[in-house]
C-alpha cells in the first residue's frame, strides 16, 4: 500500500534532499467578499452570477490575512517542511517573504488579492516590472551559486510558466547543465495560452528530458487546456494523460485532483499508469496553494526514489493536510496525519 510505505518514510526520513525551486513569489492578501449583505458571499458561482446580471454594483473586501505566496514559494515551503535542504530563487523583495532556508531574490514580488469562497478562490494579481522583464540569463549572471545548487540537487521544481515564459529558454539552458534528478514542472493555468507558446514549451521540456527526467504536474483543467493546444484528442481519463505523455515525450505526466492523483510514466520510473486515491478533506481552511504542496511532495518522493505510488500518496497527503489546516505539513505532522486516518479506499 502506498500510504504504508509513505508512513515509514515520514517516520524515519532517509536524509535531507537538496531541492531547488524557482522563479516566482507573491504577497497574498486574503479577503472575504461582501456585496451589501451582512454575511460574506461564500460561492464563487453566486458572486459571478450577481456581477454578470448587474445585481452587484460594488463589493466590499474584508482582509483577514496576509501570507507569502507563489507556486515556487509554496513548493519550497513544503519541501523544507519535509526536511529537505531548500534553495529558493524567487521574487522575494518584501519582509513577509523571509524563510528559514536559503533564498536569492530577483526582485519585487507580485501582489495577489485572494477572494475566498467555499470551493474555489479567485485570485487577482498585479505583476511588477521585475517579474514581467525577468530573464533566466540575468539569474545566471547575478545569482552566483545557481548552477552549483541545481547541479547538486536531488529535485528541481519549476513553477508558474504562465507568468514566467522565460522558463521555456531556461529549460533549454538547463539541458546543458550536469543534472541528474527529477525536474518537476507545474505550469499554472494554461487556459489563456496560445498554441505556439505551448508548442515551444513542449519542445523545451523534451530537450531537457533528454538529459534528466522531466515530470509535468497539473490539475485536470490545466491538462485539458494543454491537450487542446497540442491537438491531443482523447477526453477520457487516463487515455488523455497517456496521449499527453507521448505527445510531450517526457518522463511523466501527473494529474492531481481532489478524488485521486494519477501518473503516467516511462521506464525511468515504473513505466505504467498509476492511480492513488486521495483523502476526503474533513474541513476546508484554504485551497489556494494545495496543488503547490502536492508538487513539492511529488518531487520529494521521486527525488528520494520512493516510487511513483508513494510519490502520489505524499502529494495527496501534503495537499489535503494544507486544505484542512491552512498550514504546510511537516514530516512529523504528516506522519501523525497518516497514523490517525485510514488509507483512502480502506475500510474504516
Amino acid at each position: 500500500m502506498p500510504y504504508e510505505r509513505l508512513a515509514e518514510h515520514l517516520t524515519d526520513p532517509d536524509g535531507s534532499l537538496p531541492v531547488v525551486c524557482l522563479p516566482d513569489g507573491s504577497v497574498d492578501t486574503l479577503c472575504r467578499v461582501y456585496d451589501g449583505g451582512e454575511a460574506p458571499v461564500t460561492s464563487r458561482e453566486t458572486f459571478g452570477r450577481h456581477v454578470a446580471n448587474g445585481d452587484t454594483r460594488s463589493v466590499r473586501l474584508e482582509e483577514y490575512d496576509r501570507q507569502p505566496g507563489g507556486q515556487a514559494v509554496n513548493a519550497a515551503r513544503q519541501a523544507h517542511a519535509l526536511g529537505d535542504e531548500v534553495t529558493l530563487f524567487g521574487h522575494l523583495d518584501d519582509p513577509l517573504l523571509t524563510f528559514p532556508f536559503e533564498t536569492y531574490s530577483m526582485g519585487t514580488p507580485a501582489e495577489v488579492t485572494v477572494l475566498s469562497f467555499d470551493r474555489t478562490d479567485l485570485m487577482l494579481s498585479r505583476t511588477p516590472p521585475t517579474i514581467r522583464d525577468w530573464s533566466f540569463a540575468s539569474l545566471q549572471e547575478n545569482a552566483a551559486p545557481f548552477r552549483d545548487r541545481v547541479e547538486r540537487a536531488g529535485a528541481v521544481c519549476l513553477a508558474n510558466w504562465v507568468t514566467f515564459r522565460e522558463l521555456t529558454p531556461a529549460m533549454r539552458t538547463l539541458a546543458t547543465y550536469d543534472l541528474d534528478c527529477p525536474v518537476v514542472l507545474d505550469p499554472g493555468d494554461l487556459g489563456g495560452s496560445a498554441a505556439k507558446s505551448v508548442h515551444d514549451l513542449r519542445d523545451a521540456m523534451r530537450r531537457l528530458d533528454e538529459t534528466t527526467p522531466v515530470v509535468l504536474s497539473a490539475n485536470g483543467g490545466e491538462l485539458r487546456a494543454l491537450a487542446e493546444r497540442l491537438d491531443v484528442a482523447p477526453e477520457a481519463r487516463p487515455a488523455r494523460e497517456r496521449e499527453l505523455r507521448t505527445a510531450l515525450d517526457i518522463a511523466g505526466v501527473v494529474r492531481h485532483e481532489e478524488a485521486a492523483a494519477l501518473a503516467v510514466t516511462d521506464e525511468r520510473f515504473d513505466g505504467s499508469t498509476t492511480r492513488v486515491e486521495n483523502f476526503d478533506a474533513r474541513s476546508i481552511t484554504r485551497r489556494t496553494g494545495a496543488g503547490d504542496r502536492f508538487t513539492a511532495g511529488l518531487a520529494h518522493a521521486l527525488g528520494n526514489g520512493l516510487g511513483v505510488e508513494a510519490a502520489l500518496a505524499l502529494g495527496n497527503s501534503c495537499a489535503t493536510y494544507f486544505i484542512e489546516h491552512g498550514e504546510t505539513g511537516t514530516h512529523e505532522a504528516l506522519a501523525e496525519f497518516l497514523a490517525e486516518r485510514p488509507a483512502p479506499g480502506a475500510d474504516d
